[in-house]
């Protein structure tokens, strides 16, 4: 709601200009200054900047980030068995200015 974040697809000259190298990742990134986080972690931290009972998802700091990150991978394959989609969404004007894609 607050416009905070800004997205970039990770294979982006974006992505690879804001973090420095060309990424090889295949989950959630998210950058927080200097610090680049990952997959449950950037979950998490992200979580932490939203409204509502969302920061209250960092008490699952304390669980060791491979725990975390074997969880998360699970929920990230399962999440299709609560609905699938035959398409991907498209952004509406307001998104897509917040979404660094490369110039055509």
């Amino acid at each position: 709601r607050r416009k905070q974040f800004q997205f970039a697809p990770l294979k982006s000259p974006a992505a690879n200009k804001l973090l420095g190298a060309v990424v090889q990742s295949d989950s959630v990134l998210f950058l927080d200054g200097i610090h680049v986080y990952h997959s449950s972690t950037a979950a998490i931290r992200i979580a932490q900047q939203l409204d509502g009972i969302w920061p209250a998802l960092a008490v699952f700091l304390v669980i060791p980030a491979p725990l975390r990150d074997r969880l998360y991978k699970w929920i990230a394959q399962s999440r299709m068995l609560f609905g699938k989609s035959t398409s991907c969404l498209l952004p509406n004007p307001q998104l897509l200015a917040r979404l660094h894609v490369p110039e055509q």
